[in-house]
């Protein structure tokens, strides 16, 4: 009867009505009416016509309604019980065409392998995720890009392969390791590229400083690990947000599950969860995710209002604390037992003729003294809501409001009628601010601002936006009020995953770097720089300068001469050797990475795994762990001065990899154990095993000095000021020696030293690479050229429509301004008409440009620049090292 049931369940079938088709669940009843005749014992040769013919016309019915297509042969079936229609040779269904694999070979859903096998199923999909990313950093390796350029292909293609996947299934730490170290080899380059880098596959400072944002002395370097937990993330904080979806009440009940005594508000607890409490590993993902940003408390503990109060957990609370630590497990079964798990709950219990429990009474002792104070008196609710209606209604001004059910989105409603005998409830009501649409859109962003990675809390952002109420819920149903939590300035109600990113990288680089060295919104101070100013009075310390390339001196003085093996690389947070990729072979005598890595693990002491007896001290919720600091200190002024000047990839790379102390230079490599000490040195016949530090490279080399006096005279002529003396910190930090640029020199000094600096590199990993030797002309000469194509980009950009210009194409100029104002031209490279004149034009004509910076104006170079030294011939020197 059942199965004469179910083949009547075919007249069904309807013709589609407003676009859409009457069948449901045909497939349903295709698989049971098999699985019946199976098991009554019929062959199902004789339906198996009947039923493939529904299934194609029913099918196809929907096809044509909706506009989908069926591909049997593109389809995976997973076996769940018997299946006799499946052919036991090929695999395929007789009825549907569709392959049913055998059971242990996993099936593709999603772009992830489901499988009986969990761990099989995801060690497939990201196995196959890692050969895609290699595939695609093969085929980008191929393009001449700059260490920028690869950083954004990095981001823009090879992170973005695997986020998406990891977001559902998050994959093991080895393979987030391979997945990294493959990234890092791409946007390492090998070969001699546009920037000097060559070949050593080390191309940048730590990830914790690359990863910063531009302002804050990083270059945005993406970090596919974190990009896939603040996507996790990003779910758990929608569970918080306004709206009513059948997932979120299915992950409320999961939580509820695993841990009763708090349910979501385990995203704002200081309870750390483990696989073995949720049993789920993309439920863990997504609340890992959300309590590595570090959300706190918004309002006070003693600010809190009266539902607020009532509503906060007793649970693993920070505020909540017995002998200095939150309530601890041996605590949750007096609670379990009563049923109390809120403020609420445990103040519905107190009486005051009747004493609480012991063990309830030391849970209500240990809450703060107000919080008791609220609890015990009425209060009055400052929203109401009308769940039959559906409105809310503002208490004090008596404003109705209908209410969204989809996204608890409300707008006024002066007209609403009410119905009889309404009933109102106190209700949570938050406020979203939204961006206004801009006026005159389709004009590209600065240069400056567009990159940075960071949100802005400034006062005219605030301005542009607009307030939008959001109905949370009722009191009784809120789990956590997004109001009462956030990061910085913004509540739960204001995340995005670009700012979630942005703050997980402050917080690693809070840890990471040494104390004073990094500060949210200060940024990075550069280690060229030093420690901060002493106190007025106390004697001043060396320069940053001073300070690195002593300690290079001293790891090269500490080796004797001719060993053949290098010692322990001393553990240097500020280099992370452990993700760069090993050199292409052939191309000169290099320590392994995976030895040098070794012998670091080998020499480090194991940390000791805590007692379970010690407590551990966990972060006050009010306290913001990326508290920022000044936004208009020094760093931060100079991180920006050098995004605004508009350098071309290759300086800024140089200029930014100086300041950072992470140039290639030969006594840096040997102090990281890249390099032997015989290659250490300086390649110069003049410099007779010269260490090659950052002084000597780029202004103490004969090839260089008389190139790094004439860069002085130069800037003299432009801003009519004093010569500064050819000294390292003048040239590669901006200034020194009591010297200092003018004020409207900055940006032309800038772009000076920009162009001095990378011409010294690219000639010296040509000399490296190749033996050439060069001359001190030669950087003049690199240097006019560098500084003349940047003006004549500069001037095209005044002139011309660099977007309408054939085969230009808009996107290309997203985030960076295609035009450059007149004005602002003269202030960047007109100055008293040494480096160039503009002419104004006669009537409508366009003004026009001469160009006067050449060799010879408006200095010439000294006549030792194009002299080599005579030296006695030096021993012989193996040429060699990374040269980037």
């Amino acid at each position: 009867m059942l199965l004469q049931a179910l083949l009547g369940g075919r007249v069904g079938v309807q013709q589609p009505r407003h676009g859409r088709v009457g069948t449901v669940g045909t497939l349903g009843r295709l698989y049971a009416l098999q699985q019946l005749a199976a098991l009554l014992g019929g062959s199902g040769s004789g339906v198996q016509s009947v039923r493939h013919t529904e299934l194609v016309g029913s099918v196809g019915l929907h096809c044509r309604a909706s506009g989908a297509r069926l591909n049997p042969s593109k389809s995976n079936g997973l076996r769940v019980g018997p299946h006799p229609e499946r052919d036991p040779v090929t695999g395929v269904c007789a009825v549907s065409g569709v392959l049913f694999p055998p059971p242990q070979a996993p099936i593709r859903h999603l772009g992830i392998f489901l499988s009986t096998d969990p761990a099989a199923g995801h060690a497939k999909s990201f196995a196959g995720l890692l050969h895609g990313v290699r595939e695609t950093a093969a085929l980008w390796r191929q393009h001449h890009l700059s260490w920028l350029g690869r950083a954004y292909v990095a981001e823009q293609v090879l992170a973005s392969k695997v986020t998406y996947h990891a977001t559902f299934v998050p994959p093991e730490a080895s393979m987030w390791a391979r997945i990294t170290h493959v990234i890092s080899a791409f946007v390492a380059g090998s070969g001699v590229d546009g920037d000097g880098a060559g070949g050593g596959g080390i191309s940048h400072p730590a990830q914790h400083v690359c990863s910063l944002p531009w302002e804050e002395g990083g270059v945005a370097l993406v970090d596919p690990s974190i990009q896939a937990e603040c996507l996790q993330a990003k779910v758990a904080a929608r569970l918080l947000q306004p709206g009513s979806h059948p997932w979120k009440v299915l992950m409320q009940h999961r939580l509820h599950r695993a841990l009763p005594s708090l349910g979501p508000a385990v995203l704002v607890s200081g309870m750390h969860v483990t696989l073995h409490q949720l049993r789920d590993r993309r439920l863990l993902g997504y609340v890992r995710g959300f309590q590595r940003t570090q959300p706190h408390r918004l309002v006070l503990p003693d600010a809190l209002s009266a539902p607020q109060v009532l509503n906060e957990r007793l649970c693993y609370n920070r505020q909540v604390l017995a002998g200095g630590q939150p309530l601890q497990p041996r605590h949750f079964p007096a609670l379990a037992e009563a049923g109390t798990w809120t403020v609420q709950q445990l103040a519905a219990l107190v009486h005051p003729q009747q004493p609480l429990p012991p063990p309830l009474q030391l849970v209500w002792d240990c809450l703060p003294a107000d919080w008791r104070a609220t609890a015990l008196q009425p209060w009055q609710p400052e929203w109401e809501l009308c769940a039959v209606a559906g409105l809310v209604r503002q208490v004090e001004s008596g404003k109705l409001y209908s209410v969204c059910a989809a996204n608890g989105g409300m707008e006024e409603a002066p007209d609403a009628a009410l119905p009889l005998g309404a009933l109102w409830v106190p209700c949570c009501v938050g406020f979203k601010h939204l961006p206004r649409q801009r006026q005159g859109g389709g004009g590209a962003a600065s240069d400056s601002g567009s990159d940075s990675g960071s949100d802005s809390d400034s006062d005219s952002g605030a301005q542009e936006s607009r307030r939008v109420p959001l109905l949370v819920g009722p009191w009784e149903l809120v789990q956590v009020d997004p109001n009462a939590w956030g990061w910085g300035k913004k509540d739960l109600l204001a995340f995005t995953v670009k700012s979630a990113s942005v703050r997980r990288v402050q917080l690693r680089a809070l840890r990471c770097l040494p104390g004073g060295r990094y500060q949210p919104k200060s940024g990075c101070r550069p280690k060229l720089w030093g420690p901060p100013p002493p106190p007025p009075g106390s004697p001043v310390p060396p320069t940053g300068l001073v300070v690195l390339e002593t300690g290079w001196r001293h790891s090269y003085d500490t080796q004797p001469p001719g060993s053949g093996q290098r010692g322990v690389r001393r553990p240097a947070a500020e280099f992370e050797v452990g993700l760069l990729p090993c050199q292409a072979p052939g191309r000169r005598a290099r320590l392994g990475v995976w030895e040098r890595v070794s012998a670091r693990h080998a020499a480090e002491p194991q940390p000791v795994p805590p007692s379970s007896a010690t407590l551990v001290v966990l972060p006050d919720d009010t306290i913001d762990a990326a508290a920022p600091g000044d936004p208009d200190s020094a760093e931060r002024c100079l991180w920006v001065e050098m995004r605004r000047a508009d350098l071309p990839r290759e300086q800024y790379i140089v200029l930014y990899r100086i300041l950072h102390g992470s140039m290639y230079v030969g006594a840096f490599l040997h102090h990281i154990s890249v390099i032997p000490r015989q290659q250490a040195c300086c390649s110069h016949p003049a410099c007779q095993g010269e260490l090659e530090t950052l002084s000597h490279a780029f202004t103490l080399c004969p090839a260089v000095a008389p190139a790094a006096a004439w860069v002085g005279r130069v800037i003299a002529a432009v801003a009519a000021c004093p010569t500064p003396p050819p000294a390292p910190e003048v040239l590669l930090v901006g200034n020194g020696g009591g010297w200092v640029a003018p004020g409207d020199a900055h940006q032309v000094w800038l772009l000076l030293r920009g162009s001095f600096l990378h011409a010294v590199w690219q000639l010296r990993c040509r000399r490296s690479l190749t033996g050439q030797p060069f001359t001190a002309l030669a950087v003049c000469a690199a240097t006019v050229a560098s500084v003349t194509s940047t003006l004549r980009r500069d001037w095209a950009r005044v002139t011309q429509s660099l977007i309408g210009m054939s085969g230009m194409c808009p996107e290309w100029f997203r985030g960076r301004s295609p035009e450059l104002a007149l004005h602002a031209f003269r202030s960047r490279w007109a100055h008293r008409g040494v480096l160039c004149r503009v002419r104004e034009g006669e009537g409508d004509a366009q003004p026009t440009i001469q160009l006067r910076f050449t060799l010879a104006h408006p200095c010439a170079p000294s006549p030792l620049a194009s002299a080599p030294a005579v030296l006695p011939e030096p021993p012989p020197v193996q040429i060699g090292g990374p040269t980037a």
